[in-house]
């Protein structure tokens, strides 16, 4: 039986306005999934092809909310749900965060690094409710096809680090897994990806609760994720999703059995899998020691993540290769690294030096790098620190709040006794499990910092958002909807400018730059960039 005309009408509109929604999510997930995958450039540091590419989505993003009618209403229920206070200690925040970057600032080139740094954290803050609008009007259909992609990733990377690992024992060449992850500039920046999505993948079964064949789809990215987890000595990541995993079951004791049952499962044979490539190595030194002999002298001891054309970059990764030559292939796991703070301490006494200096505004957003010691890297290794330092104490006291506010928030939401079904809530509660993972990962490493990493938090915050009820009243506040949204338009198209034409001088920055320079990143894989236009303005 034919539909009427205005109801045939009624569902196209509906079709599109899900697919419209659909778009930039799966964007999203897929610059997740080719950027761990594939190399992105041939002339750029895997690292600042990533940024680019970030900052190409995130203009297109906001204008393709502006532009669709359902999009852009969506987007103002989810700002709705920022109380009126919050949204002045937000306001007030960034209104502090723009008066030190311009307080602290010694050159122009210095002001502009210090103001995109302002600029990205509310790039990101607006992105995550777009995505949020678009689970908001997308549901289920969004759950299915991004939780997918996420769950793609964890498996592409790890088969490719295990055919990485069964070419180099074809080749008679030790594969040392702390070098691996070729297509990251250091196997830490994928770990804190991991972060954000180990626990969200828990609940592929319950996004798909009549395929019983989602479980292996689930146990076999679980189990990838985890290999690569050990493999790698990510101990950042196994105590953030460790310690996120267990204070979920204890907070929301509906979804303890399922949480617990599949992230150890997954851990388990992740265990596995390390362990028969540990026994496999052992053999293969065994049954081949000129293989152990060929590793001394081979120049292929790892993957470069780097491309070619970069000045340098292959004897560096080369150096870095040379200096794990006298580790076993376990030492990720059980050598001294494992028991030392790598340094994080030092840089965490330094951000706490600069705020009893600079204790009303700090140093200046971004400038980490650039006001201390020469040695030093380009953030302290922790979000908190990092904030306090450069933004100084009242901002961080803002954040605070807000970070202590949505934390209770969201904690009451989901023990809330609502008609939500039991499915739906284990995919909020694993959505908010790697939210808290990765909030502890960013108080140990830089998971707020580089862009894959941000690009997961962008996902997996937004969705989360989303895919929580939004109350009548919420819908009825009137708010400056099109106003932030042409604001983040332009604040983004400006940034994407200004970074393409910062980026133009890449090849240049590469030769001005010392070595161990190039592998600090912050905005760019060459964190110090600083050094260079203090010099150039100098002059």
């Amino acid at each position: 039986m034919n539909q009427p005309p205005e109801q045939s009408t009624t569902q196209a509109l509906i079709n599109f306005t899900r697919l419209a929604a659909l778009l930039f999510p799966v964007l999203l997930g897929i610059y997740l999934l080719i950027t761990s995958t594939t190399h992105l450039s041939d002339t750029l540091w895997q690292y600042d092809a990533k940024r680019m590419l970030q900052l190409v989505l995130l203009p297109l993003m906001f204008l393709w909310v502006l532009l669709i009618p359902s999009l852009r209403a969506a987007f103002s229920e989810q700002m709705a749900r920022i109380p009126r206070w919050l949204g002045v200690a937000l306001l007030l925040m960034f209104t502090l965060g723009l008066i030190s970057a311009w307080y602290n600032s010694e050159t122009p080139m210095g002001l502009a690094y210090s103001l995109a740094d302002v600029a990205l954290l509310f790039l990101l803050i607006t992105a995550a409710l777009a995505i949020a609008a678009c689970r908001s009007i997308a549901g289920e259909l969004f759950d299915r096809i991004v939780i997918v992609l996420i769950a793609m990733v964890g498996v592409a990377v790890g088969l490719q680090e295990l055919i990485g690992v069964l070419a180099a024992w074809n080749s008679g060449v030790e594969f040392h897994p702390r070098v691996a992850l070729l297509h990251f500039s250091w196997p830490r920046f994928y770990n804190q990806v991991q972060s954000w999505t180990i626990p969200v993948i828990a609940a592929l079964p319950f996004v798909f609760p009549k395929k019983q064949s989602i479980w292996l789809l689930c146990l076999l990215s679980l189990a990838l994720n985890w290999y690569v987890v050990v493999a790698t000595g990510g101990r950042g990541t196994a105590v953030a999703v460790g310690i996120a995993v267990l204070f979920s079951a204890i907070v929301w004791p509906a979804a303890r059995k399922q949480l617990l049952l599949t992230n150890i499962a997954g851990l388990m044979l992740g265990a596995l899998i390390y362990s028969l490539v540990v026994i496999g190595h052992t053999q293969l030194k065994t049954v081949n020691p000129a293989a152990e002999n060929a590793q001394k002298g081979s120049p292929h001891t790892t993957q470069s993540a780097e491309p070619a054309k970069d000045n340098g970059a292959k004897s560096l990764i080369g150096s870095t290769a040379a200096s794990y030559k006298s580790e076993s292939f376990t030492a990720p796991l059980t050598g001294e690294r494992m028991a030392t703070s790598s340094g994080r301490t030092a840089m965490w006494r330094g951000s706490l030096a600069d705020t009893k200096a600079h204790p009303w505004l700090g140093i200046g957003p971004m400038n980490y790098a650039c006001k201390g010691p020469i040695y030093r890297a380009a953030h302290p290794h922790s979000f908190p620190m990092q904030f306090l330092s450069e933004w100084g104490m009242p901002a961080f006291v803002l954040l605070l709040v807000v970070g202590v506010f949505i934390a209770f928030k969201l904690i009451l939401t989901l023990r809330s006794g609502d008609e939500t079904g039991k499915s739906i809530r284990f995919v909020q509660v694993a959505l908010a499990t790697g939210l808290i993972a990765a909030a502890i990962h960013a108080c140990l490493s830089g998971v707020l910092i580089m862009p894959a990493s941000q690009v997961a938090g962008i996902l997996i915050a937004g969705w989360l958002l989303g895919a929580l009820p939004v109350t009548p009243k919420q819908g009825l506040q009137r708010l400056p909807v099109n106003a932030v949204l042409i604001l983040s338009l332009l604040v983004s198209f400006t940034f994407l400018w200004f970074a393409k034409s910062e980026i133009s001088l890449h090849e240049q920055r590469l030769e001005q730059t010392p070595a161990m320079d190039r592998l600090i990143p912050r905005l760019w894989q060459n964190g110090k960039v600083c050094g260079l236009y203090q010099r150039s303005e100098a002059d």
